[in-house]
């Protein structure tokens, strides 16, 4: 063989690995909690796992209750991005203590890892005993909140000691952080302190405004709000529950509008919108037909859900249990399979019960309903999507092709560093014909055949040669996608003197 001396020339296999067909469901999550790390997405895999990070359910805001329902309704994985007012006398800020000595000058600021009003409940404890000699005293200091409690004990008041308690509370804590205050010369052991309770604690709500939601870029290492779920890699499904809590409608269009841009923009992702029930069908028309994106559906109105802690109602917007169904969905069955004709686990009514043809009215302008089965619970009554165009109506048909799409592009880009010739045209047809075969099977598009379900083209006539010589590969791929049957017609006929006479008409929603 030829070549450059030195050299070790293999020949490379002419196949290439298999393109994956995995669902992997995972929820981006925009909203208030009661702790946590601000304007940081945080990933969890269990309500357990949010509960340590980011507090129980006593806040203003839903994440927290969302998050309960997301996992409840068969959700496993989400992200969590915490949001706050930070500007003004009334944004968010830290829980503090100042701790000082017996000479009562500032030894230090213990300052709470989060924002919030969870820091205001967190109390102190501070005493000293002699060590075994009698010539010094140890310092002990416990930390207590909402049951959990952290303990530093038997330390040194000397800061050149490397059992310093503040240097070890620092070092060790989760609830707190130290900023020391700078000591000359000699130092004096820090003032006993009993149940003493942090202050100034601040969750940063009273001032919300749509921007905190929608989050800004300008620092990629710095991102807030909802921009800081833009470089995660497995989001699919987007959803902000607490976007009610702005007080005007404008707000709320706008965080949606980005919501819609944030999907449109980022390959594979699709957005969960709420509305207020404070707002008439009416109204909700009026607002539906103001947006309008196939990576988007409206969900109206909340839904009363069971409070886990007293089992008192209360109301919830429904995007993050919508998440969930949509990820149990995927995983027993594939996006192909439309997210409706389910019952939500926790609801038990609607915050403003909708008549059949208020759900009929909303449901043709593409706004996703809910209905109450006496005895069974409430089911979800659509599956449409915000888009305008009849070939993007449903939820599962946008989410299948964009998932269809993404994994071609992803199993094919081995392709980029062949020669652009006619074996590599055969090639990409063998391997994404081969994939779409499993996708036909599995269920994920329609069609007796796998010709009637799908076609894939690589050949000369879209590769001229002036293409090939730029670069170029261009592969069509048309697919014909599972759509629901939305309606079954239902007609009852009566024969009288051997006329038939329909006696009762009625379409049936079913998804």
């Amino acid at each position: 063989m030829g070549g450059i001396p030195g050299i070790l020339y293999t020949k490379k296999p002419l196949e290439t690995e298999k393109i994956a067909l995995k669902e992997n469901p995972v929820a981006g999550f925009v909203g208030i909690t009661r702790k946590g790390p601000l304007n940081k997405a945080v990933k969890i895999q269990n309500f357990n796992d949010f509960l340590k990070t980011f507090g129980g359910f006593d806040t203003a805001g839903n994440l927290p209750f969302g998050v309960y329902s997301f996992f409840q309704n068969g959700g496993r994985c989400c992200h969590i991005v915490r949001i706050a007012h930070r500007e003004g006398s009334g944004g968010a800020a830290c829980a503090s203590f100042i701790l000082m000595d017996q000479k009562q000058k500032k030894v230090a600021k213990l300052l709470c890892k989060s924002e919030g009003i969870w820091g205001n409940e967190l109390y102190l404890n501070l005493w000293l005993h002699p060590d075994p000699s009698g010539k010094r005293s140890l310092v002990n200091v416990s930390l207590h909140n909402s049951g959990f409690q952290e303990d530093f004990l038997g330390l040194s008041a000397d800061p050149q000691d490397s059992d310093y308690y503040l240097d070890r509370i620092q070092s060790q804590s989760s609830l707190v952080s130290v900023e020391s205050i700078s000591i000359n010369g000699s130092f004096s052991s820090p003032e006993e302190v009993h149940n003493e309770f942090f202050s100034g604690g601040r969750e940063g709500i009273a001032g919300l405004r749509a921007g905190d939601f929608i989050g800004r870029t300008e620092n990629p290492d710095r991102r807030t709000g909802l921009a800081a779920l833009e470089p995660l890699q497995d989001v699919n499904l987007i959803a902000a529950p607490d976007v009610c809590l702005l007080k005007k409608t404008e707000d709320i269009f706008a965080v949606h509008t980005a919501m819609i841009t944030h999907a449109e923009t980022l390959e594979g992702r699709f957005a969960l919108l709420d509305l207020n029930s404070s707002m008439e069908p009416s109204d909700v028309l009026a607002y539906r037909n103001r947006i309008s994106s196939s990576k988007a559906a409206l969900y109206y109105p909340d839904l009363k859900v069971i409070d886990p802690a007293d089992h008192t109602t209360f109301s919830l917007a429904p995007s993050c249990a919508i998440a969930g169904i949509v990820s149990d969905v995927d995983l027993s069955h594939g996006c192909y399979y439309p997210p409706g004709n389910r019952f939500i686990e926790g609801a038990v009514a609607l915050s403003r019960p909708l008549k059949n043809d208020e759900i009929a009215m909303l449901y043709e302008k593409g706004v996703n309903a809910f209905k109450k089965v006496p005895g069974k619970g409430i089911k979800v009554w659509g599956v449409r999507t915000l888009a305008e165009d009849p070939e993007w109506r449903f939820i599962n048909v946008r989410r299948t092709i964009s998932f269809l799409s993404a994994a071609m592009k992803k199993g094919t880009s081995w392709a980029v560093f062949e020669p652009n010739d006619a074996l590599l045209q055969k090639r990409v047809v063998r391997h994404v014909t081969a994939y779409l075969i499993d996708a036909w099977r599995k269920g994920y598009l329609a069609g007796k055949t796998a010709n009637e379900a799908f076609f894939v083209r690589c050949d000369s006539e879209l590769n001229p040669p002036e293409n090939r010589e730029a670069g170029i590969l261009s592969v069509q791929v048309g697919l014909c996608p599972v759509k629901p049957a939305e309606y079954i017609i239902v007609t009852l006929h009566a024969e009288k003197e051997h006329t038939k006479v329909i006696i009762d008409k009625e379409v049936i929603h079913e998804q």
